[in-house]
């Protein structure tokens, strides 16, 4: 039966040993980073070769014991797991030692895609688990599924949530579920009503389905009454990263689809409210596509939305990358674009009044995660390499309104930097942010290391002050921290970022090796974050 658990403290030996090689190209068959073909939870990047590459799924990895580190090897700390009185330390007030692992479905193999805070404080968080169906070539098949948990502000399974009250569920109970689901996002609706986003049986179609606001049942009011429905932009391949809701109850969803010419271009779309059509007076007939088209006329031209946030005024800003390279030698750049409200881009964002913008930060870069900030500017989280294109760095930085490069931010250069400063393989990225009233930023995401004496995958923290410099009064003095969901884990995947409940609280999954072999969980940490000054104090 699925049951929460607490992380242990450190044991000192044998730790795992693992690797991580798997990649997906960023090439005309894409291509959307996270396996949605964007697989949850998969988000940190790797270099190969000359590609900067987005990993699609993990490969099977063995480990003994492992310990938990937290800040340690980056800052000197020694091999204890440390106790910050300041920000970024474990909030030992939370699950043991501010870690907690949460099991969703009997198989043990749960991998978060994405952690929401609710009203009332409570945590839901989703993502895909498998199910055991029967091989026809014998043995046994496990299908994804999507699969969610809601608890408590303290971490336990809310009675209010599942069937039964359970505090869980996996989707396949549903009547017609199909086989080879994988979530990728979830959208709490105004009236409290969850939709879940992501892929379908085939891959090449977005897949929604809308969950009762207590976990219960599929509503019924939409997919013919099964409660999920399948979606492309424009009948043509599509994928779903990310969903927002309009004051007026419109449903907007982003990803990526094949535009006019031909290539894998940026793409939204905005549903009526009650989901019965896409609205026509939006973009062209009810969706938008946004091309960068970089490769040239033989070149790879793939464009990729990431993320998107909906601004104050309205305006819809889509981030994620546009190809440079060519199919043969792939290669990808930052890229946003900004949408009026009706879906027609905004020719007030660009240097060419295009509505576009496009980033050289480094010989590759991608962006993430977007958010505006209270003085109307894009704050951005992402990758990008190094100057010899050898090695993945965390990349932050912060636009104008009109899409320049904010000079009060670090100079008018984008912060990129390493969490692990003794990093000697592997790679990491920024893939969530949360902005403190004060103006301080927040970004969370993956630390990787070729290690084999320890845990290879780490998530990660990092706070910028207002003017893009570390915050030396975060983690060990240096504006950064790294730790673990589980006292096992050979590999960790932060997914989501928030600060709520009293702390800055991390989303994401564990992998382990326990004595039944691999065990996969969602993971939730809290951290310290002193609020005292957070409500608009400065």
């Amino acid at each position: 039966m699925p049951r929460t658990t607490t992380a242990g403290r450190r044991i000192p030996g044998n730790s795992p040993r693992s690797h991580h090689r798997n990649h997906l190209h960023v090439g005309f068959h894409l291509l959307f980073p996270y396996g949605k073909e964007r697989r949850p939870g998969s988000r940190a990047t790797q270099i190969s070769g000359r590609c900067l590459c987005f990993q699609a799924k993990e490969r099977a990895m063995r480990s003994s014991r492992a310990a938990i580190w937290f800040a340690a090897a980056a800052v000197g700390l020694g091999s204890a797991a440390p106790a910050f009185a300041q920000d970024g330390g474990y909030d030992g007030g939370f699950g043991v030692g501010g870690r907690l692992l949460i099991d969703v479905s009997p198989e043990s193999n749960d991998r978060a895609a994405v952690m929401r805070v609710l009203p009332n404080g409570s945590l839901l968080m989703a993502g895909t688990c498998t199910k055991a169906e029967p091989d026809p070539n014998g043995g046994t098949y496990y299908a994804p599924t999507f699969c969610a948990t809601q608890l408590t502000p303290d971490g336990s399974y809310d009675g209010n949530f599942g069937p039964g009250g359970v505090g869980y569920l996996r989707f396949d109970r549903f009547n017609a579920w199909p086989n080879n689901s994988r979530v990728a996002d979830v959208l709490r609706l105004n009236d409290g009503r969850l939709l879940f986003m992501g892929s379908g049986t085939d891959g090449l179609k977005a897949f929604f389905a809308l969950l009762t606001a207590d976990g219960s049942a599929l509503d019924p009011s939409v997919g013919s009454g099964y409660g999920f429905f399948e979606f492309q932009y424009n009948g043509t391949r599509s994928s779903v990263v990310k969903g927002l809701q309009q004051a007026d109850g419109k449903i907007l969803v982003a990803g990526s689809a094949i535009g006019p010419n031909g290539n894998t271009d940026m793409a939204v779309a905005r549903f009526l409210a009650d989901f019965s059509a896409l609205d026509p007076a939006f973009g062209n007939g009810g969706y938008q596509t946004v091309a960068f088209d970089l490769g040239g006329p033989t070149g790879d031209n793939s464009d990729a939305a990431l993320s998107m946030t909906l601004q104050r005024d309205g305006a819809i800003v889509l981030a994620g990358y546009a190809a440079t390279g060519t199919t043969a030698a792939p290669a990808v750049n930052l890229a946003i674009t900004r949408l009026r409200p009706d879906g027609q881009r905004d020719i007030t964002f660009g240097p060419a009044h295009d509505g576009r913008v496009h980033l050289a930060l480094a010989p590759q870069s991608a962006v993430y995660d977007i958010v505006e900030d209270r003085h109307g500017r894009l704050v951005i989280a992402g990758v990008a390499t190094d100057p010899t294109n050898t090695k993945a760095l965390w990349m932050m930085d912060r636009l104008l309104s009109d899409g320049s490069q904010d000079a009060a931010f670090n100079s008018g250069v984008a912060q990129k930097f390493l969490i692990l400063d003794a990093i000697t393989g592997g790679s990491q990225a920024a893939t969530r942010l949360a902005l403190q009233s004060d103006g301080r930023i927040l970004a969370g995401g993956t630390v990787a290391r070729d290690n084999s004496n320890g845990p290879n995958q780490f998530f990660g923290v990092a706070r910028l002050n207002q003017d893009g410099s570390f915050d030396t009064g975060f983690g060990a003095g240096n504006g950064r921290s790294y730790g673990l969901f589980g006292f096992s884990s050979y590999t960790d995947n932060m997914v989501d970022i928030a600060i709520a409940n009293g702390g800055l609280m991390l989303g994401g999954w564990a992998g382990q090796t326990l004595g039944s072999g691999d065990d996969k969980r969602f993971g939730l940490v809290r951290l310290k974050l002193d609020l005292i000054f957070h409500d608009d104090f400065e």
